[in-house]
């Protein structure tokens, strides 16, 4: 199975893609420098290409990590070329919009899995980590990752992308108060 890890040459897609090379997937990743990005798939052993757009169309999963900021404009540059049968993922802290806009653009036949890894990229492996996972429907691609998850020790939860995003503002809200 071939995963591709858009914006996997640091932070959190770093660690996603080097996790899923230990796991034996074939993964390759993407990023904005073309050096950054060399020397990361040098590093995690993976392959690197500067083409979003080629990579999602080849892979049978596609990870978006990037920076929220450039989420949107990322999930409308790989989502309308995804093969049927393929999925599209995206790990950004909210759920809404991205949900529904990778909804909108897939092409039919192209499952999407919104999820919030709730940890960064200094964790050692996922045993007793929590992911939230916001699928719009279930779906084959969803009973496969919550089961990959929770075989790695992984806290799952399944719920709503609406649900998702009203706890999350309350436990930012919770953890600014604390800092204050």
């Amino acid at each position: 199975m071939k995963i591709a890890v858009i914006g996997g040459t640091r932070g959190l897609g770093k660690w996603i893609a080097g996790f899923l090379k230990g796991e034996g997937f074939r993964v390759v990743i993407t990023g904005r420098d073309r050096v950054t990005g060399e020397n990361a798939s040098r590093e995690l052993g993976v392959e690197y290409c500067h083409d979003n757009v080629r990579v999602a169309r080849d892979s049978d999963i596609v990870i978006i990590s990037v920076p929220i900021e450039n989420t949107f404009d990322v999930i409308r540059e790989v989502a309308p070329v995804m093969r049927r049968g393929s999925l599209l993922v995206d790990v950004t802290s909210v759920k809404e919009e991205p949900a529904r806009l990778m909804e909108e653009l897939v092409p039919e036949g192209v499952d999407v899995l919104p999820t919030h890894p709730m940890f960064g990229p200094r964790i050692r492996s996922l045993a007793g980590q929590v992911v939230v996972l916001t699928p719009l429907r279930r779906s084959e691609w969803v009973d496969r990752a919550v089961s990959f998850l929770r075989e790695r020790g992984a806290r799952v939860l399944v719920t709503s992308p609406e649900k998702h995003d009203r706890m999350m503002s309350v436990v930012q809200v919770l953890t600014h108060f604390a800092y204050i």
